[in-house]
C-alpha cells in the first residue's frame, strides 16, 4: 500500500504530477486517451492486415501463376521502407481530406505490415499437406467446413503470431502515425516525442517509453 501511496508523489511540472511508476502514469490526463487510441488502432491496423494478407499468403503459396515470385518479393518492399517516407507517400497520393485521420492510418500500417502475415502464414500455408484438404473433399465437406475443420487449426498459430507481430508494429508506430495522424491524434510514440522536444523532460520521456514497451514485453 506504501508503495501506491508513493506514486503520487513527483512534481516535475508546474500543474502536473508525475508518478514514478510507468502504470501510474497512464492515470494522467490525456495519456490513457493517447494510449487507447494507440491501442485500438492497433488492433484495427491489425485484423484488417490479416483480413488483407492471409489471402494474398494463401494465394502465392497454394497456386502457382507466372509472376508468383516477383509479388511476393514485391510484398516485402514495404516492410523495409521507412515508416515515415510511407506516410509521406500516402499524404502526397491520397485526396485532401484523407491525408490525415485514423483511415490513412490504418491503410499504411496495412501496406507496411501484410508482409508479415504474407511470410509467417505463407510458410505455414506451404507446410501444409494438400492430402489433408482433399481427403476432406472426398469425404464432402465443402470449402466452407474445410477451412474451419482442416486449414484453420493447422494455421492458428501462425495467425496469432503474425498478429501478435503486426500489433506490436502498429502499436509502436511512429513516422507513419506523426505525418497522417495528426496533432489531434498522438500515437504514444509521437507524444513521447512532443513531450521530449517542448518540456524537454528526459525522466518523462523514459515513463512513457516504458508504456509503449509493454506489449512488446507482454
Amino acid at each position: 500500500m506504501d508503495r501506491v501511496e508513493n506514486l503520487k508523489g513527483l512534481h516535475l511540472f508546474p500543474g502536473l504530477i508525475l508518478p514514478t511508476s510507468s502504470l501510474g502514469l497512464i492515470e494522467i490526463a490525456g495519456v490513457r486517451s493517447t494510449l487507447w487510441f494507440t491501442t485500438w488502432q492497433a488492433f484495427v491496423s491489425t485484423v484488417v492486415t490479416l483480413i488483407v494478407g492471409t489471402p494474398v499468403a494463401w494465394l502465392l503459396s497454394r497456386h502457382e501463376f507466372a509472376g508468383r515470385r516477383m509479388i511476393r518479393a514485391l510484398t516485402l518492399v514495404p516492410f523495409v521502407l521507412p515508416t515515415l517516407v510511407v506516410g509521406l507517400a500516402f499524404r502526397a497520393v491520397l485526396p485532401g481530406e484523407w491525408r490525415t485521420g485514423v483511415l490513412p492510418l490504418i491503410i499504411a500500417h496495412v501496406f507496411l505490415n501484410v508482409a508479415v502475415v504474407v511470410r509467417i502464414v505463407g510458410v505455414r500455408i506451404e507446410s501444409q499437406p494438400h492430402s489433408f484438404d482433399e481427403a476432406a473433399a472426398t469425404l464432402g465437406a465443402g470449402p466452407t467446413k474445410r477451412l474451419i475443420t482442416v486449414s484453420w487449426p493447422m494455421l492458428r498459430g501462425s495467425v496469432l503470431a503474425a498478429a501478435g507481430l503486426v500489433f506490436m508494429y502498429c502499436f509502436s508506430t511512429y513516422g507513419a502515425a506523426r505525418v497522417l495522424a495528426g496533432p489531434r491524434r498522438p500515437t504514444v510514440e509521437t507524444e513521447i516525442y512532443r513531450l521530449a522536444v517542448d518540456r524537454k523532460s528526459t525522466r518523462l520521456n523514459s515513463s512513457h517509453s516504458s508504456v509503449s514497451r509493454m506489449p512488446s514485453s507482454a
